[in-house]
């Protein structure tokens, strides 16, 4: 008898802020990812989605040649409808924690966002104390363009407020009105993540968000992680153990002048890892973790109240960072563990990855747009980044043109916008065609778990 290791794998899309419909995101990020047609002319198969239990949502498979690149399921995890009934209270009591926010505490990326927005605040209360605004019932004959004006706007702020900025308020923020959501969309998430782990049909799977997607992208791997590290290993491996001291050796260096040739680096050892971790009999499956557009760029106001809130928080391993940061201070992200023989000898000690290492083996690649303020660079405490793609082209709605097809265009110009330049990194990011991540050797199951 031996262990056979499934060649098909999983993507798994998280869609941001918005009154996003069911398989929306979906179908605009296939359309632009895959390339391959079958002899069809079809880019992939619509098929039911056996995992999500979701009657809203499809499977979208897009077939593999089992040579060259693998069969790969795409499914969509659609959590909008968890985030009903927002009020006005909700996006107030956020937006004013943050704008009582010392100005020292404000990431530099989007400090001009806010100190606009105290602009705003303070033009407001001019308004309403000068009687610039008109009632709707008071318009006079010089104030009935100002009133129309305030009543589109109010239209237009409450669709924004509450539909927009809303998600990000109550899921961002831990109040006692938003837990139940909290829990909803995270549960949710992490029960598809289950099954695809449970199923039997997956190598791998690969996440990506967008906008909010990308945290509740991160909440759902630091969760479901230490259900399936392996935590009972029952022999040593002299690859598995020379790639983790390789891993050390390299974060004890640091990322010097070249920081994108250390995230290289890196990356390679976390693929290395992770083959080592399956090959040793962990269940563990997500190789990849690629967010686009992040608010985690702004963690230390969005996750945290201060950057040395967000420091203390990850020290404890509350967030999991990349690579794995440990409480003790030869930045270890292993403990060991006793193994026996088959006879239940003692026979040395196999080091384990703790609850907060999902990136020792997790490639976490960020994409963002210099135009795009919602999402750029992720640091944390120690300014570190890492493989941070930086996307070049600007244009006024780029939070959205993550996956656009080239064939758009600005609509001041005939020349296209270079999201090519984007999707061509959200491939690369993900490596889908990497059929060497999902090939194994098949392994007689009294070897499982032993030296290669």
């Amino acid at each position: 008898m031996s262990r056979e290791y499934p060649t098909r794998q999983a993507v798994v899309v998280i869609h941001g802020i918005g009154e996003q419909r069911p398989m929306q995101t979906l179908r605009g990020f296939v359309n632009a990812i895959v390339t391959a047609t079958n002899k069809y002319g079809q880019k992939y198969w619509n098929k039911p989605d056996r995992m999500s239990e979701s009657f809203e949502l499809r499977r979208l498979t897009a077939p593999g040649d089992k040579k060259n690149w693998p069969t790969t399921d795409y499914f969509e995890y659609y959590w909008a409808f968890n985030m009903r009934d927002t009020k006005y209270r909700h996006v107030l009591n956020w937006l004013l924690r943050l704008l009582l926010t010392k100005p020292s505490n404000i990431p530099s990326r989007i400090r001009a966002v806010w100190w606009g927005s105290w602009t705003l605040v303070a033009l407001a209360v001019v308004a309403a104390f000068e009687g610039w605004i008109a009632p709707p019932g008071e318009a006079t004959q010089t104030g009935w363009l100002v009133s129309a004006v305030s009543l589109i706007g109010a239209g237009v702020l409450n669709t924004v407020f509450l539909g927009f900025i809303g998600d990000a308020a109550r899921y961002l923020s831990p109040h006692p009105d938003n837990i139940a959501q909290r829990q909803a969309i995270r549960s949710d998430g992490i029960r598809l993540v289950r099954h695809l782990h449970e199923s039997g049909k997956y190598g791998r799977v690969i996440v990506v968000g967008h906008s909010l997607g990308s945290v509740i992208a991160y909440d759902i791997l630091r969760f479901v992680w230490d259900e399936y590290r392996d935590t009972s290993p029952t022999a040593s491996s002299v690859d598995r153990d020379a790639c983790i001291a390789r891993m050390k050796a390299l974060i004890k260096e640091g990322p010097g002048e070249d920081a994108h040739a250390f995230a290289e680096r890196y990356q390679s050892l976390q693929k290395q890892l992770w083959r080592e971790e399956r090959l040793r009999g962990s269940g563990w499956l997500v190789t990849d973790l690629v967010t686009c557009g992040s608010p985690l760029a702004h963690a230390s106001i969005l996750l945290a109240t201060s950057p040395d809130d967000l420091a203390e928080r990850q020290r404890e391993r509350e967030l999991p960072t990349c690579p794995p940061r440990s409480q003790r201070a030869e930045d270890s992200f292993t403990y060991p563990c006793r193994i026996s023989d088959e006879c239940g000898h003692p026979a040395g000690t196999a080091p384990i990855l703790h609850t907060s290492a999902p990136f020792a083996c997790v490639r976490w690649t960020n994409l963002y747009f210099a135009s795009d303020f919602i999402g750029g660079l992720l640091k944390g405490a120690d300014k570190r980044h890492w493989n941070c793609r930086y996307l070049t082209g600007f244009t006024p709605l780029s939070h959205n043109m993550y996956w656009q097809p080239a064939k758009a265009r600005r609509f001041w110009s005939s020349t296209p916008p270079k999201t090519w330049n984007a999707i061509r990194r959200l491939r690369g990011a993900m490596s889908a065609n990497d059929m060497k991540l999902v090939q194994f050797p098949s392994i007689p199951a009294e070897e499982i778990g032993a030296d290669d």
